[in-house]
């Protein structure tokens, strides 16, 4: 039994179950050899591996994965088809849905492709064009760029290497050491990793990290990763 298993179907609402243009899509082949592919272990996305185009987008992905006010994420979540003139689809980058059940999907872009538009604000290029669909379909669409990341570049850098011992966890759960985290957790102060460990008694550091960073990643601890 995987703990607190989040259970997706790749859709982020009922009522797309026949609607095309809510299919996850993946990267298609091409454009996995053309680009630079990268993997991501998910809890919210039903602990499985994401793939993405770039860095930057796994880099987005590992923020909301740290983010105890999202419950699921998804990679390419809504293709647009033939949004632009020229025929082209478009599909956003990321989707994460709230734990008040709100969606958002996001575009991910770095600083110096932004453009002007009409009213010398930057932007992706196309946002005008998005965003009316998305107002047009009930759907709330944002933008994040690298120099937006850099504001959490600490707490991507260290949920970078939390994540593991979070899929530890997922992979081979210990309830009861998890109890016992939580009922030393709630003792007044806090706890550095080895007094944590101390504290828990006969079980062993390795045992005790990553359920720690699973309580870490449920919003049952808290810690500072920023």
């Amino acid at each position: 039994m995987r703990p607190d298993a989040v259970t997706i179907d790749y859709r982020f609402s009922p009522e797309a179950a026949n609607d095309p243009t809510m299919e996850t899509h993946g990267i298609p082949a091409h454009r996995r050899i053309q680009c630079n592919h990268y993997l991501m272990w998910s809890a919210k996305a039903g602990g499985r591996e994401m793939e993405f185009e770039s860095e930057l987008e796994l880099r987005a992905a590992v923020l909301f994965e740290s983010r105890t006010d999202i419950r699921e994420i998804c990679e390419q979540p809504v293709r647009i088809p033939r949004l632009f003139s020229s025929g082209r689809h478009y599909t956003f980058d990321l989707g994460v849905r709230y734990a008040d059940a709100r969606e958002q999907l996001f575009e991910i872009k770095m600083d110096i492709e932004l453009v002007l538009d009409a009213n010398s604000e930057l932007k992706p290029p196309h946002w005008d064009e998005i965003t009316a669909w998305c107002r047009l379909n009930g759907r709330d669409c944002a933008f994040l760029t690298d120099q937006m990341l850099k504001e959490d570049e600490f707490r991507i850098d260290n949920w970078l290497k939390i994540l593991p011992f979070v899929k530890r966890a997922w992979d081979q759960p210990n309830p009861a050491l998890r109890d016992e985290i939580l009922l030393v957790a709630r003792e007044p102060g806090g706890l550095t990793l080895e007094e944590l460990a101390i504290a828990v008694g006969d079980a062993d550091r390795q045992d005790v990290l990553p359920e720690a960073c699973w309580l870490l990643h449920q919003g049952a601890i808290v810690a500072d990763t920023d």
